[in-house]
Order: structure tokens, then C-alpha cells, then sequence
């Protein structure tokens, strides 16, 4: 299969987005509750504004946080294992896509429920809604290319 444009734009965000995951995983492993603060941190820098730190930073918490940092971390392995790959493993974009989006889908329900965190992670909700239908877009694009070839 000769890779077409479709092809190395999925392969190029799978990627991307394996290795933002890997480096927020293991930022928050190795940091726990100061990589979200750490966040809070660049978004005020950038947003030249002032937000009150949320984060109790209690040890139960920052306990929880690290496990699940080591699936977070797992997941942009993943991510990028199969943009290595991709002519042979196109069959997992869908289901990792599925993980981003429900995830996002879950921020939108903290926000229903709980209210609303700080901006930096309001404005995450976006690309995790969105990239993952850009994504899907690009694999069923490429899967009917593939189809078609001769």
C-alpha cells in the first residue's frame, strides 16, 4: 500500500497524541498532584490570568491520581505502537479513539455534575470530543481506500 496523504495525517496524530499521553503520564507518576497544578501553572502563564489553585493535594488523592497516570501513560504506548504500524494495525484506531472521546465525555459529565474545574481543563474537553471524530473520519477514509485498491 502506497501511503496516501489520509494515511500520514492519521499516522502523524496518532502519534502526537501517543506521545502527549505518554509525557502527561509519566509527568503525572512521577509528580502526582503537582503535574496538574503544573498545568493550572502554564494555562495562567499563557492566559496572562490568575485562577485560585483547586487541588487539595491530599495524600489519598495524589495516591489515586499516580495509579492512573500508569494507564494514561499505557495508553499513549499504545497509541504509538499502532502509528508504527499502521497499515497493520488500523483495526485499533477506532477503540483507542472510543477511550479519548469517552473520557471527554466523562470531563463533560464532571462539569454537569460537580461544576466547572479550572479553564485549562474545560478547554481539554475540546480536542478530547473532537480529535477523536477528526480521527475516526481519517481511519474510515483510509479503510475504504484500502478497500478499493486493487
Amino acid at each position: 500500500m502506497k501511503p496516501s496523504i489520509r494515511f500520514q495525517l492519521l499516522r502523524a496524530c496518532l502519534a502526537a497524541l501517543g506521545a502527549v499521553a505518554c509525557v502527561i503520564g509519566f509527568s503525572g507518576f512521577v509528580f502526582g498532584t503537582k503535574a496538574i497544578a503544573a498545568t493550572e501553572w502554564l494555562y495562567e502563564q499563557f492566559a496572562a490570568t490568575t485562577y485560585p489553585r483547586t487541588i487539595p493535594g491530599l495524600a489519598t488523592f495524589d495516591s489515586e491520581f499516580r495509579f492512573y497516570e500508569a494507564f494514561w501513560f499505557s495508553y499513549g504506548v499504545a497509541l504509538n505502537l499502532v502509528a508504527y504500524r499502521l497499515e497493520h494495525r488500523l483495526r485499533y484506531v477506532v477503540p483507542l479513539m472510543l477511550v479519548f472521546f469517552v473520557g471527554g465525555i466523562g470531563r463533560l459529565i464532571s462539569i454537569l455534575v460537580v461544576g466547572f474545574p479550572h479553564p485549562v481543563f474545560v478547554l481539554l474537553a475540546i480536542p478530547e470530543i473532537v480529535l477523536p471524530v477528526i480521527m475516526i473520519a481519517l481511519w474510515y477514509g483510509l479503510r475504504n481506500q484500502i478497500a478499493s485498491e486493487p
